[in-house]
């Protein structure tokens, strides 16, 4: 597993400039029918039922992973502590991390923004992870627009798929976990994330000089 990170670090420093970097993490709705039961749990911000799908990609704009477990209504920063991904990312050795927007908690394996750049160099990092992150928004963009294409292909091709309104399983065979449970608490995390915060801005600010 350490070997593939390190690759991945490696790929993505071939076109972007965060260091140590492995991919992008975001989560995106994908609108769905009102299920039969507990509807009010898909309903997201925007009003509309959905499923909140969560998914990271690397330099090449792949997808790496996927999880479609979760409905609407839950947060994104929720679905990445309870997904497999978490699991991996947060064990690595080689001090990988994931590209998330703000609204995930900062740690070790998962660079944010800085919610208030206070000089010449958070605002360098600010600009280089909004930057390269908006990649795994592109990703969902390509993956929409292809559903949409394939889509009409099917119709057009008298393909007759079955809709399935039985989403609720997936909440049920959920399986919450915490670090808490390892002794690690969230405040924790977050004052380990942030400790590579200006290590990061201070490369990249040497890099651009």
């Amino acid at each position: 597993m350490a070997i593939i990170i390190s690759q991945r670090a490696t790929l993505w420093n071939t076109k972007y400039k965060m260091p140590f970097a492995i991919g992008a993490i975001d989560c995106t709705h994908f609108k769905i029918k009102k299920p039969l039961n507990n509807s009010d749990e898909y309903i997201c911000g925007k009003g509309f039922y959905s499923i909140n799908v969560q998914a990271t990609c690397n330099a090449n704009e792949l997808f790496t992973s996927v999880d479609v477990s979760w409905p609407g209504s839950v947060h994104d920063s929720r679905i990445l502590k309870n997904s497999s991904v978490h699991n991996v990312i947060k064990s690595n050795d080689v001090e990988a991390y994931l590209l998330g927007d703000e609204g995930y908690g900062i740690a070790p394996w998962l660079m944010t923004p800085f919610k208030n750049p206070s000089n010449p160099i958070e605002a360098l990092y600010n600009s280089a992870i909004t930057k390269e992150r908006t990649i795994i928004e592109r990703c969902f963009g390509q993956l929409k627009q292809s559903g949409f294409v394939l889509h009409n292909i099917a119709k057009h091709l008298n393909d007759i798929y079955q809709y399935s309104t039985d989403l609720d399983s997936n909440i049920e065979n959920v399986v919450f976990s915490s670090d808490e449970t390892s002794g690690v608490t969230c405040n924790q995390i977050r004052e380990n994330g942030k400790r590579k915060w200006l290590p990061i801005a201070n490369m990249l600010s040497d890099n651009s000089n």
